[in-house]
């Protein structure tokens, strides 16, 4: 056994642990900075996506993807459908990354879509 000389020596070079219980207004505190900061990181990932979508205007024709859902009874391989249709005409921009597309031809709108859904019409 060591003596008790020698075993306060010991525990004085460990580690000193908080002895204070944490608040729950500090553990709020705490999770608030957390929350701002993951926010802070999806803002600067979307605003990387919007800046790659300001390039189209009103007036250019895109593609809109299409999304194929199989009938229960009758099951198809929509491997080979087309992923995009069109084209369309961007005829506003309500805000930004959002484009309302119209039927150039008969100018009837088909709807407001993400910048994500669209892609530009290389004639």
């Amino acid at each position: 056994m060591l003596a008790d000389n020698e075993a306060n020596e010991w525990i004085d070079h460990l580690p000193q642990i908080p002895r204070d219980p944490v608040t729950q207004d500090a553990k709020l505190e705490q999770a608030l900075s957390i929350l701002a900061k993951q926010a802070s990181i999806r803002k600067s990932k979307y605003d990387t996506n919007i800046s790659k979508s300001l390039s189209y205007q009103i007036g250019n024709l895109v593609l809109f993807k299409t999304h194929h859902t199989a009938p229960l009874l009758k099951t198809q391989n929509k491997k080979w459908h087309l992923l995009y249709t069109g084209p369309y005409d961007i005829v506003n921009i309500p805000h930004e990354g959002c484009y309302v597309l119209a039927n150039p031809d008969t100018l009837k709108v088909k709807g407001l879509y993400p910048h994500i859904a669209i892609k530009r019409f290389a004639v």
